[in-house]
């Protein structure tokens, strides 16, 4: 049974908000350890989905009666005035983990007032008294925690009870008492272990690289200080009646370019979001969680949860597109194919793709000639795309890809890279105030899938396995992706018969 393809609801670009996230989200394979708290961390490459876990999950969470969440970004995040509660005694990331402890509980505090179910009273008595005597009690967010903090000098009123110490004044338990943030981290870490519930309390933390540079120490430190105080919130609570879990995803670019010893000692609760194009599937296997993880299958989801089709059709993309279409190029063997190949393995570059089509195709299934015309603006959206990633690791980003339009090709050696980046000024000025060369601007492309090595007529890309390494004796080639927008004159039909590997 046939559909027009202009019928499919693809969705919005960002998943934040996305309200209809539920009918068509594709769940990963780990997803219910996710829900479950036992996956904590979630790194993957921008646009694999890692926002629109936080949303399904959130969604879900909205439905029940019992279930509490509060979320976390650097959008608008006071930077500056977070890094004035570092702890200067300390070196490297611990000083900041109390910071992020202090922020982390107050947000959970707020989390347990809102919660008719929590008891025992006093417990939730003084975590409200120490909101509200401290103007955290509102409906203000981490940012305005930080900024709280900074006007009162780092200093938060407390009862002299809460320190079972009595005031030197010879006032009571109740006398309140100006103590430095450090010391309440201790008063609500005891507080929040008294409280027993039977709700879930999850914080989210997203969009962690707002403003990221990969030059900024600073903020690396900072967003290892803030694993850091996540695993020492989740082990103090691990015994207390509270149902804690955090959920902290990243990107993978970021990830990579963190050290510290610490990574590894979470690896048990860290998720690694890796895509396929198809199910490699022989006769006899059955689906498990890897096999589902293709951007196929994401695509059916998004066509199911829009038309009405058997629940007998697994495969629904060829409900809405001509798979065979005569017009495709002959040695790519189908429009799925030829669309899939100019993505990065990732959802949002796929659904993206589909979207801009569906602009082009207003009657009847997906032909080949409305993906040529989308091709034009998918790769202008994916060059765009690729800039928000490798521009904070890359300041000469843009003269690199323009180096490539230089060449006009889309298989090159490395020497004639290096040549074409010797003609740009910024990129010979760059290169010697940061000794580096023209193989470390390679890399990093290679890195970001820009380009890759061919070795016969094998693709290797670098996003595909963050294990490989490029290989400058190889040579170069060009994501089909960008081709139309670095203008390669000679892509079409260049190395067509070339299928990716890695």
């Amino acid at each position: 049974m046939h559909q027009n393809f202009s019928m499919v609801d693809w969705g919005p670009d960002e998943a934040k908000g996305d309200k209809n996230i539920s009918n068509y989200f594709f769940p990963i394979d780990g997803f219910s350890d996710i829900k479950s708290g036992k996956i904590r961390y979630v790194i993957g490459r921008k646009g694999s989905g890692k926002t629109a876990i936080i949303e399904k999950i959130k969604s879900e969470m909205l439905d029940s009666p019992t279930a509490f969440f509060s979320q976390l970004s650097l959008r608008s995040f006071p930077t500056a005035s977070f890094n004035t509660l570092q702890d200067r005694a300390k070196s490297d990331k611990s000083k900041y983990v109390a910071a992020w402890q202090f922020i982390l509980y107050v947000e959970l505090a707020k989390l347990v007032l809102l919660d008719n179910g929590a008891k025992p009273t006093h417990a939730i008595e003084d975590l409200h008294t120490f909101l509200s005597i401290n103007n955290f009690d509102s409906g203000i967010g981490f940012s305005e925690t930080v900024n709280i903090l900074t006007e009162n000098k780092n200093k938060v009123t407390v009862k002299g009870g809460w320190l079972s110490i009595e005031n030197n004044s010879g006032g009571s338990e109740q006398t309140l008492i100006k103590v430095h943030f450090n010391k309440a981290v201790e008063i609500l870490s005891k507080l929040l272990f008294q409280v027993e519930s039977e709700s879930e309390y999850r914080l989210f933390f997203d969009e962690l690289d707002e403003g990221y540079s990969s030059d900024d120490q600073r903020l690396n430190l900072m967003i290892l200080a803030l694993i850091r105080a996540i695993e020492d919130s989740a082990l103090l609570l691990r015994s207390s009646s509270l149902n804690f879990n955090p959920l902290l995803v990243l990107r993978s670019d970021i990830y990579d370019i963190l050290e510290d010893n610490d990574l590894n000692k979470i690896d048990d609760y860290m998720l690694f979001i890796r895509w396929s194009l198809d199910p490699k599937i022989t006769a006899g296997d059955t689906l498990d969680g890897e096999k589902l993880m293709t951007l196929r299958n994401v695509v059916n989801s998004r066509i199911a949860a829009s038309i009405s089709i058997s629940s007998t059709i697994s495969d629904t993309w060829h409900t809405v597109a001509i798979d065979e279409d005569q017009g495709i190029p002959y040695s790519v063997g189908s429009l799925w194919k030829y669309m899939a190949n100019r993505t990065f393995e990732r959802p949002r570059d796929i659904i993206k793709f589909l979207k801009i089509s569906a602009k082009y195709q207003k009657q009847g299934r997906l032909r080949y000639a409305a993906v040529e015309q989308a091709e034009i603006d998918y790769s202008d959206w994916l060059y765009k795309e690729i800039k928000d990633e490798i521009q904070s690791h890359l300041p000469v980003w843009r003269e690199s890809l323009q180096a490539i339009t230089r060449i006009g090709r889309g298989r090159f050696s490395l020497e004639d890279f290096e040549t074409s980046l010797k003609k740009d000024s910024a990129i010979t000025k760059w290169l010697e105030s940061s000794s580096k060369s023209a193989i470390n601007i390679a890399e990093l492309l290679f890195k970001f899938g820009i380009i890759g090595n061919l070795e016969n007529r094998r693709w290797l890309f670098g996003y595909k396995d963050n294990a490989l390494t490029f290989d400058p004796d190889m040579e170069l080639i060009v994501h089909y992706g960008l081709h139309k927008k670095l203008r390669l004159l000679k892509s079409k039909g260049e190395y067509l018969s070339l299928e990716p590997s890695n």
